[in-house]
């Protein structure tokens, strides 16, 4: 939104469709500032390059700040969510003999809840020990083992992210909890831990 060609709202969809206001002005005055404003408090000892125009003040300042992390997982189209389960480590948590290893399994979301059929999507990662193909199979709670899937590697320390869908359904109310797995060289490979999950349908 602008008033003569001032920058004065601006705003963005918000996770409900409505608007997200991200910065908003009351007020804009033309006249000269006192110098007084420009002085610095007398416990500052720090100096800050800039300069002022007809058109404003600018000003440039760098801090070294530690380093964050962050990570959010939010589900918009879901009537309620919960963050994903990722089950990571930092060594691998399954070793097949056809050479590689399943670094990581996730499900996103590992919750839900609201209209019913709901698919979820299974992930895993894997890092080649050597070239050629890898073999495998998602393996679930109810007895179900998909078909073998081949992936190729053509040489050591490269990686892959597989995964499988599952769709579920269930009577309205009822709290569902199902797991799915991958295995490496299937029938009889290793396999990663069980990946949960939580249903509750509402219709």
């Amino acid at each position: 939104m602008e008033k003569g060609n001032f920058v004065v709202k601006t705003e963005m969809p918000g996770p409900d469709g409505k608007p997200l206001t991200l910065l908003e002005v009351k007020q804009v005055s033309f006249s000269k500032p006192p110098d007084s404003l420009f002085a610095p408090p007398s416990n500052c000892d720090t100096q800050v390059p800039g300069e002022m125009s007809s058109t404003g003040i600018s000003a440039h300042a760098e801090a070294a700040l530690p380093e964050v992390k962050l990570s959010t997982n939010v589900n918009l189209g879901e009537k309620e969510s919960k963050p994903h389960t990722e089950a990571s480590v930092g060594q691998p948590i399954a070793a097949g003999t056809s050479g590689a290893t399943i670094l990581r399994v996730w499900v996103h979301p590992d919750y839900f809840k609201g209209n019913c059929p709901h698919r979820y999507t299974f992930y895993a990662g894997l890092q080649s020990t050597g070239t050629g193909d890898i073999r495998y199979a998602w393996v679930r709670s109810d007895g179900a083992t998909s078909a073998p899937k081949v992936i190729s590697f053509s040489g050591p320390n490269q990686s892959r992210t597989v995964q499988e869908n599952w769709t579920l359904s269930g009577d309205p109310g009822k709290t569902i909890k199902q797991w799915e797995q991958l295995q490496l060289d299937p029938p009889n490979g290793a396999v990663s831990q069980k990946i949960p999950i939580t249903l509750v349908c509402t219709q």
